[in-house]
């Protein structure tokens, strides 16, 4: 399907991946907020964008992401459009209450099969991380493991979620 960029008149090809690729690997987290600011004339995009505060969101991660389940559906319906299988490679929260990731889970898990049931034909989700982790941009603060790990002592104990995340497994229901 070819288009116009509306920001800024450009053309906009997309590719066609059938028979090109065995299966395209979805990473989703968050969702970014943005708004036009002003128009700017040396940017060939035509708009100065900046994050926005806009949009209401029922709750945050501890790094400050928005926590929007709903964006699952929309990012895989998307990509349903390239006519490929689709698998869910990482989908993770970094929060303080654990009861906060295994709801995480559960409604992105729902938006997975609120997506297969518009088309998308998602035969795989993978959440991220099985073990808390280094993370690049942040270190070893954020906790997205379904396994806490004690960088001290190098304990490791299964958290709730990761409980949760095995019965949603073994019964293939939420």
């Amino acid at each position: 399907m070819n288009g116009v960029c509306a920001a800024a008149g450009l053309p906009v090809v997309k590719l066609s991946c059938k028979r090109s690729l065995d299966f395209l690997g979805v990473n989703y987290y968050t969702r970014e907020c943005i708004h036009s600011s002003k128009f700017v004339i040396d940017n060939p995009l035509g708009f100065e964008c900046e994050a926005s505060d806009g949009l209401l969101c029922r709750s945050k991660s501890s790094l400050g992401w928005d926590i929007y389940p709903e964006g699952m559906c929309e990012a895989l319906s998307e990509c349903a459009s390239y006519g490929v299988p689709l698998m869910v490679t990482e989908n993770g929260v970094s929060v303080e209450n654990d009861a906060e990731r295994t709801d995480f889970i559960k409604n992105n898990i729902k938006e997975v099969a609120r997506a297969m049931q518009r088309g998308a034909n998602v035969f795989g989700y993978l959440y991220w991380s099985l073990m808390d982790n280094f993370e690049w941009a942040y270190g070893y603060g954020p906790r997205f493991g379904l396994i806490e790990v004690d960088y001290k002592s190098q304990r490791r104990t299964i958290r709730p979620s990761g409980y949760a995340y095995a019965d949603i497994i073994t019964n293939n229901a939420v």
